[in-house]
């Protein structure tokens, strides 16, 4: 009776429970929509919902790697050719050439970590191309942690589209384009401008304002890609200023101060940005408007990748009205929302600044081709002004308008990634059979003029310009013209020698071009003071071969080397079979290859040796004498 009773008891209870009006934070935790933490009030926390963005962006991250793992080459062709001098120490690196202009464009800090990653770490070219990958999705997670903090800590399956922007295979231009750095580090510095300032709903806060100084300062060092978004993102910064200064908040005015100087001193930037520019590729006629439309247009559906070329002009519409709905969207939330201003203006501030960035575009190549504004490396370019729409919507929340504008940006780029993957992997097989094809001409031993004149349209534009960059990796040893892999320095010789050192640095494998142009050769390079030594048997009665400078192209003055050929033999004073001093500085007659046939007096056991000497003014580190075709008869 007693178990009865108390049954009963807590059967009411709990009909009663279920019959009364729940309070608030009660059917907040039926919804899992809030929770109680102690000590500190209520607080949002999120229901369990499958992380289908984290999977999406895993999954991009692994297929992004794969495709330069497949397709990436080390080998440097169009842009990258420009970097060969630097890299390869034949052109020096400092502030004037940082900012001279590159078609067109100052890249001071593009190329700054280019040259850091190649020439000063020693890595090849593919570790730029996994290093704009790490990029790439690290801004896509900062703009997945964007979304969640507009959705007050929620998440939602159609943040996957950040990942299928910024890290899929739409980018396959860039992603197999090391000094495609010139077109992620400005849309990186513009993103993560974006994301500082969404971090609270009021002005920023100091270590975010510092990140957004930054990332404005980064800009007009990026190229044409930044300066076109300065002026808007520079605007903020002085009206975000003015209300700080105004605010009672604790070191609101050294916040106003960090605000205005970024601004200023972003603004002097793209002015000194102009002086003494000289575009190449300007039109020399007036820009029509409905061209320089089109090419924006264009340009603003871009981010979904080589795709969008086959669904223009439907996808050019959709952009334009999708940008124009995302402006829409934050001029109400600015007028219905004072207290959420500043982030609000904020991303309307990038949206803009994206939507001027489609017109530069527009204005600059609007004569390039009916499709000049869908060119795949702008696909990275036009990546925060769809990522700006994206977040616009997320203002509406949780309006159903606003959710199936997220879910029509999502489908999109889902629906394109098949198409994409297929094109992708047409540019990734097209760029490597072209690498394959100068690779295979280099161990042909084709000269440098023949590899220049029959590879300048796939490799490089200019045959002149290709042959002279080339030159400079045969001189450096760098690919494509690097030795065989495994093989030792002394491969190209008939006879092993037993040592071959140098008190200067290691000797080395170089192709060389004959004279004439009879196609080129490796020869070994033994910097003074240089030894080759062989072991001769009696048998041995000639020794030929040929010997030369090889220059640095634009190094610093050449100095003399002396070659000397010895022959000593146990009991017996050295022999020398050969003694010339070549000066590349004296005449012609010292220039280029100079062959030697030499018959060895009558000895036993004994050995030769093949000397390199500098004179005592010492030697000029842009030159190397070498040995070639030695054979010992």
């Amino acid at each position: 009776m007693v178990g009865f009773d108390r049954y009963t008891l807590a059967s009411r209870r709990t009909a009663r429970a279920a019959l009364a009006p729940r309070s608030l934070l009660t059917r907040q935790r039926a919804h899992g929509g809030a929770r109680t933490a102690r000590g500190r009030g209520a607080r949002a926390c999120a229901p369990r919902r499958p992380c289908w963005f984290a999977l999406v962006w895993f999954a991009s991250i692994a297929v992004a790697c794969a495709y330069v793992a497949r397709y990436g080459s080390e080998v440097p062709i169009q842009d990258d050719l420009e970097m060969v001098g630097p890299v390869v120490d034949a052109e020096p690196v400092d502030w004037t050439y940082l900012w001279s202009a590159h078609n067109g464009h100052r890249v001071a800090l593009p190329r700054l970590l280019y040259l850091a990653v190649v020439r000063y770490a020693e890595c090849d070219l593919r570790t730029v191309l996994y290093l704009q990958v790490a990029l790439l999705a690290g801004v896509a997670l900062v703009l997945i942690s964007s979304a969640r903090r507009l959705r007050a800590g929620r998440t939602s399956w159609t943040d996957a589209f950040f990942p299928l922007l910024w890290v899929g295979l739409g980018n396959s231009e860039i992603l197999l384009m090391p000094f495609g750095l010139t077109f992620t580090l400005p849309t990186v510095c513009a993103a993560l401008w974006c994301a500082c300032a969404l971090r609270r709903v009021d002005l920023p806060q100091r270590p975010a304002l510092l990140g957004m100084a930054a990332c404005l300062l980064a800009l007009p060092l990026c190229g044409g890609p930044g300066i076109a978004q300065v002026p808007l993102l520079a605007l903020w910064m002085f009206g975000a200023a003015a209300v700080a200064w105004r605010s009672a908040r604790a070191g609101a005015r050294a916040d106003a101060g960090i605000g205005v100087g970024a601004a200023l001193l972003a603004l002097a930037l793209t002015a000194l940005y102009f002086v003494g520019l000289n575009d190449p590729e300007a039109p020399a006629r007036p820009a029509p408007p409905l061209d320089v439309l089109r090419t924006a247009a264009q340009f603003a559906s871009v981010g979904l990748g080589p795709v969008a070329q086959l669904w223009w002009p439907i996808e050019g519409v959709l952009a334009v009205a999708a940008c124009a709905a995302g402006f829409g969207a934050l001029c109400w939330r600015m007028r219905v929302r004072p207290a959420e201003r500043a982030r609000t203006s904020a991303l309307l501030a990038a949206l803009a600044a994206g939507g001027c960035l489609a017109l530069a575009i527009g204005l600059a190549r609007w004569d390039a081709g009916p499709y000049a504004g869908l060119a795949q490396r702008y696909a990275p370019l036009g990546a925060p002004l769809a990522s700006c729409v994206y977040l616009a919507a997320l203002l509406w929340w949780p309006s159903p308008l606003a959710r199936a504008g997220q879910a029509l940006l999502t489908g999109a780029l889902a629906a394109a990634l098949a198409p994409n993957v297929e094109l992708a992997r047409a540019h990734g097989w097209q760029q490597h059979a072209d690498v394959r094809r100068l690779r295979d001409d280099v161990r042909a031993g084709l000269s440098t003029e023949a590899l220049a004149a029959r590879h300048a349209p796939a490799v490089y534009p200019d045959a002149r310009r290709l042959g002279e960059q080339l030159r400079l990796l045969a001189w450096a040893g760098r690919p494509p013209c690097e030795p065989p892999v495994g093989a030792a320095p002394w491969f190209m010789l008939s006879a092993a020698p037993i040592e071959v050192s140098s008190s200067r640095s290691a000797p080395r494998a170089r192709r060389l071009d004959r004279p004439g142009g009879d196609g080129a050769e490796w020869v070994l390079v033994v910097p003074p003071e240089g030894l080759v030594r062989y072991a001769l048997s009696a048998r041995y009665t000639r020794v030929s071969g040929r010997l030369g400078l090889l220059s640095r192209p634009g190094g610093a003055a050449p100095r003399p080397v002396r070659f000397r050929v010895e022959l000593r033999a146990s009991g017996r004073p050295p022999v020398v079979l050969l003694e010339r001093v070549l000066d590349l500085g004296a005449g012609p007659a010292d220039w280029g290859w100079q062959p030697f046939d030499l018959e060895l007096p009558p000895h036993g056991e004994a050995e030769l040796l093949l000397l390199t000497q500098a004179p005592p003014a010492g030697g000029d580190s842009a030159q190397a004498p070498w040995w070639g075709a030695l054979e010992l008869r």
